[in-house]
């Protein structure tokens, strides 16, 4: 028998003398809850005093504990675990807000409320009213090639924003891109985040988000010694995938598998590869027959822009994303002022073009 765990059970109430809870939302849809969606309920909440609604993520304690205890694990280290992700997401939005980042959804409020005697931590945070970009897309279906670009320099700007504090979000997706009505996106939950120097368990996950955007090299259970490379080159990655989806509807490795041999390709492709280093060659083989998706965007010089850059992101060898080159000496640099930069240029031409709303 199921039972109803006290984070499902917020909605009337009052919170921090401030907030009314309206009603549960569904994760995904307004919240910027991806992948750990399943240990939170999420709801809209309103601001008695200004009418602002905004959503909370109220943080399923109950629920996780009673998963892992009927798993046979030590309570005092679940309730030390959960403490410990709430504590660690609740210092990375305080950095966010410390730091100003106006591309990554914003911290409004946060505090606990006890419930059938059990504590219930939440985060009340900005609501996009457009929901997250994967439903918008399909529900809108008019989407200009302008404003898919504007979202994905928002996208890039808060992926720039985040690392500029040393933070790797490794689970970027577009169901945790919000769309909001001003017509800009900001980058959602820090709910798998990497903060450099402060040890994490998600730091031990072989793949710390969303299988199906993880880049290769995790795929494979390889873990890159350098921070930079093992973190922030998987967001690049990713980012890359979303540019793939929302012009081409498909994922950079669902594209990718389709051209990598059975016997070469990973596990969780359906493949029975273990070797990173052997398998690089098939992949990469695999990535540029991939790009020419890409030829299919029209007009031609917006398709090839776009190849361009998923180039340059989601490269399946982490060395090569982002990677400048001056003097002939490399660079580590991951190159988004590059990518604002590009982006805004394919806006330009849009408008230059008079193609701003086409489809």
């Amino acid at each position: 028998m199921t039972t109803t765990t006290p984070a499902n059970k917020m909605v009337g109430l009052e919170l921090n003398n401030e907030w009314l809870v309206e009603r549960i939302i569904p994760v995904g849809t307004k919240t910027g809850i991806g992948t750990g969606g399943n240990f939170s309920v999420s709801y809209e909440v309103k601001n008695k005093n200004t009418g602002k609604m905004a959503f909370l993520k109220a943080f399923d304690f109950e629920k996780t504990m009673q998963e892992a205890l009927s798993k046979g694990h030590d309570f005092m280290k679940i309730m030390s675990v959960l403490t410990s992700d709430y504590q660690f997401e609740d210092k990375l939005n305080e950095i966010c807000i410390e730091k100003r980042m106006r591309n990554v959804i914003k911290v409004l409020n946060k505090g606990q409320s006890v419930i059938d005697g059990r504590i219930v931590p939440y985060l009340i945070m900005e609501l996009a009213e457009s929901g997250d970009i994967r439903m918008y897309v399909e529900r809108t279906k008019d989407v200009s090639l302008a404003m898919k670009l504007g979202y994905l320099k928002d996208v890039t700007m808060g992926i720039r924003q985040l690392h500029s504090a040393n933070i790797s979000h490794q689970d970027l997706k577009p169901s945790n891109v919000m769309v909001f009505d001003s017509l800009n996106a900001k980058v959602g939950d820090l709910g798998r985040a990497s903060l450099q120097g402060v040890p994490h368990r998600f730091d031990n996950f072989p793949i710390t988000g969303d299988q199906n955007y993880a880049p290769p090299e995790q795929l494979y259970g390889l873990i890159a010694p350098e921070w930079i490379n093992r973190r922030q080159r998987c967001d690049i990655y990713q980012l890359g995938s979303i540019v793939a989806f929302l012009f081409t509807g498909r994922t950079v490795n669902s594209l990718m598998r389709e051209f990598v041999p059975t016997e070469i390709a990973p596990p969780r492709w359906g493949g029975s590869g273990n070797q990173y280093d052997l398998a690089l060659p098939y992949l990469e083989k695999a990535f540029f027959q991939s790009l020419e998706v890409f030829d299919g965007v029209h007009p031609d010089w917006l398709g090839l822009g776009l190849k361009n850059i998923v180039l340059q992101c989601s490269h399946p060898s982490y060395e090569n994303r982002g990677m400048l080159k001056g003097g002939g000496i490399a660079k580590i640099e991951l190159g988004l002022d590059r990518l604002i930069t590009q982006f805004d240029l394919l806006i330009q031409k849009l408008k230059v073009f008079g193609l701003s709303n086409k489809i």
